[in-house]
């Protein structure tokens, strides 16, 4: 019996085990979710190419793709095209032709009914259109597909829909009806993808096909001598290093600095030298984002560079391009805005939409494919259709956007060497002068200049006073210095010293700029606020404590501003030390001490007290720097902080000295306590009365039990 109930619990145990199972099963085994219809596509690696033409079509070329006619002009001859079909030789597949103008359900032809499977050549057979009678850009269309009838594939019904409903006409995906960049797809790739209609719905499909580019220009439209030139990328340095004729795309980050070269060959077909041959970016304001390569373009082709590249990317992720182009104008200006000097008075017109920047994707396709495009041109008689030569860079921009740059400068210099007229004096270990209030200034200052950056990366070494107006107190002592080291002289220096007395510096500096005042104000190129003055990073605002450091390195670091955000950046340096003063002599003997505190980790020390063995005191600022003026001597500094080992330093200052110490490393103070001091003894007693109260508390326990 006692064996009968344990197996009736067991049983009843195992029924509600079974049937948990299935109602556990009845929610887990539940039918997947169907599986959505779709159609393997077998013409992903089909196409169609347009080979050689003739009588209209006598121009076309793999490379060259496009006609120019007249409006109503027709349009005769025939076209060979080559196609790969990689479908298996069972499947029907017709090959037809049909213009982007006029009725799509009649204005087709089919040029074969059933082409063969592999590669194979085609001829259009015997053209006669007439071109239409408005200007603009056409096409004319050629495709093949997996149909049985040429309506079928020029209005992308399958035969599965089309055996019942019929062909479905212009519902925006005609071979007709295709967008521009659907064709230059076809074009480059020898086929695209529509959104195809079969008997279940749509999906998208690959039509294998190419097209003619029909260019339609008004009567009396002048004509363009540069139908059969061009301009082709040949390669690129720096940025562009990847560039050449087969590779025209560079993929970027957002706001990184773009620098180099980009040489193309310029094919001129018109008879006589054109030009100017102009670059341009597509982002930037028009007007100002172009540059002139060459002011003349020989007959026959030729090598251009355009050297000296220095531009910003675009901040926003995107696809943006620089263009090449040339033209037969008298300006860079007339090219890059696509206005002929027989308009009005010859000035350029910008942001008409017809500007080089503003080319669409189609002609950015035909410029990279040919090297020329067919774009807007404004001519006295107005706007008209006009073919150029141009080359075109993608630029990619994807990533994050730029916030810190890598630092070029940190090895470079500046170090001044001699001087003469009032600067006589001056040496590589003397920097400094004292003069009277007002006195005059003048003579040359000799200096070595280590220049890290790259050759092509612009560097103004320039002057500057930390005396007068920040915005005009500097000059250019050479517009773009040289890579390694290399010898500069700031020639008829021509100041007058401050009225007041009081130490004053003459300073020497370049910087990956563009411009002098860019580098004074210690503003970025890229900024685009323009030059920002007294914001407190200017060259001429440096402390004594950065003078100090320029004196002993020859660079320094300040608070740089770029396009969005400042950041740490080197600035290569060195200045002359002017010290204005009634008693000249009392002042020659003066001397300037100064260095940076810092912890072992190369944090700063600040507010440590540096103390001179007669009691005077300076403190260290935030950044740990201290600096002081004194008498020619020896020293013992004694540096105190709370919290810190006492350090001392012995230095030397000469007359006339400006001695950096650098770094000066002090310790923090040990915490570690003695087990005898005194601070442990309220640890120590308080600890035995713990233990007495525990102990006690155990042995009255134990009495109560017992």
């Amino acid at each position: 019996m006692l064996k009968e109930r344990r197996f009736g619990k067991a049983g009843r145990g195992m029924a509600i085990a079974v049937t948990a199972l299935v109602l556990l099963g009845s929610f887990v085994m539940v039918a997947p979710p169907a599986k959505a219809w779709v159609y393997d596509d077998p013409l992903t690696s089909s196409y169609v190419k347009i080979k050689s033409g003739s009588g209209s079509f006598s121009t076309l070329s793999p490379s060259s793709k496009q006609i120019f006619v007249q409006r109503g002009e027709t349009l005769t001859g025939s076209i060979v095209l080559e196609t790969y079909n990689s479908m298996v030789s069972s499947d029907r597949a017709p090959l037809i032709g049909t213009p982007n103008w006029g009725s799509h359900s009649s204005s087709y032809w089919t040029i074969e009914d059933w082409i063969s499977t592999g590669t194979q050549s085609y001829g259009s057979g015997e053209i006669s259109l007439n071109a239409p009678s408005t200007a603009g850009t056409y096409y004319i269309i050629f495709a093949f597909g997996a149909e049985f009838t040429g309506g079928q594939l020029a209005s992308c019904t399958n035969w599965r829909y089309a055996d019942v409903h019929g062909e479905v006409w212009n519902d925006g995906n005609d071979i007709a009806q295709l967008s521009a960049a659907k064709i230059a797809q076809m074009q480059s790739a020898g086929r695209t993808t529509v959104s195809y209609l079969f008997d279940r719905g749509s999906q998208s499909w690959t039509v294998p096909g190419d097209a003619v580019t029909v260019v339609v220009s008004d009567e009396g439209a002048v004509p363009s001598p540069f139908t059969t030139s061009q301009v082709t990328l040949r390669s690129g340095t720096g940025s562009f290093s990847t560039i050449s004729q087969s590779s025209k795309q560079i993929t970027v980050a957002p706001g990184s600095r773009l620098t180099g070269e980009i040489s193309v060959d310029a094919m001129n077909n018109m008879g006589s030298s054109a030009g100017p041959l102009v670059a341009t970016a597509t982002w930037g304001t028009s007007s100002s984002s172009y540059w002139v390569i060459r002011n003349e373009v020989t007959v026959g082709t030729a090598q251009y560079t355009t050297s000296g590249i220095s531009m910003t990317a675009p901040s926003s992720p995107g696809t943006y391009h620089i263009i090449i182009a040339f033209s037969d104008e008298h300006d860079g200006a007339q090219v890059a805005s696509c206005t002929n000097h027989g308009h009005g008075d010859g000035s350029a017109v910008w942001n008409d939409g017809n500007d080089l920047a503003d080319l669409s994707t189609v002609q950015i396709s035909s410029a990279q494919s040919s090297g020329r495009a067919s774009v807007e041109y404004l001519f006295a008689s107005g706007y008209q259709q006009y073919v150029i030569p141009v080359a075109a860079i993608t630029i990619t921009v994807k990533g994050s956007v730029v916030s810190h740059f890598d630092d070029p400068l940190t090895q470079s210099y500046v170090k001044i060497q001699s001087g003469t007229g009032t600067f006589s004096s001056i040496t590589a270990t003397n920097k400094q002068i004292v003069v009277e209030p007002g006195a005059a200034l003048k003579g040359s200052v000799a200096m070595l200049a280590k220049n890290d950056l790259e050759s092509t990366d612009a560097a103004p070494l320039i002057g500057v006073t930390s005396w007068g107006s920040h915005s005009s107190n500097y000059w250019s002592v050479n517009n773009w210095i040289s890579t390694g080291t290399n010898s500069y002289v700031s020639s008829n220096i021509d100041l007058d010293a401050p009225s007041s007395e009081g130490t004053y510096y003459l300073i020497f500096a370049f910087n990956a700029e563009l411009n002098a005042a860019q580098v004074a104000s210690c503003t970025n190129w890229r900024h685009e606020g323009g030059v920002v003055w007294n914001d407190g990073n200017d060259i001429a605002s440096f402390s004594s404590q950065k003078i100090a450091e320029i004196q002993s390195t020859g660079r320094t670091t300040v608070n740089y501003l770029f396009t969005t955000w400042s950041q740490e950046w080197t600035v290569p340096s060195d200045a002359i030390r002017i010290i204005v003063a009634n008693d000249e002599d009392h002042a020659a003997v003066m001397g300037t001490i100064s260095g940076r505190v810092v912890y072992p980790n190369a944090d700063p020390v600040a507010g440590a007290s540096v103390v001179l063995p007669s009691g005077s005191t300076v403190l260290t600022n935030a950044d740990g720097w201290f600096s002081f003026d004194l008498s020619a001597g020896n020293y013992d500094l004694t540096l105190r902080k709370t919290g810190c080992e006492e350090k001392h330093v012995q230095v030397a200052v000469g007359n006339g000295q400006s001695l950096y110490v650098g770094d000066i490393i002090m310790q923090e103070a040990s915490s570690t306590t003695a087990p005898n001091s005194p601070d442990l003894l309220p640890l120590t007693f308080g600890g035995i009365i713990v233990v007495g109260v525990v102990l006690a508390a155990l042995l009255l326990a134990r009495r109560r039990r017992v």
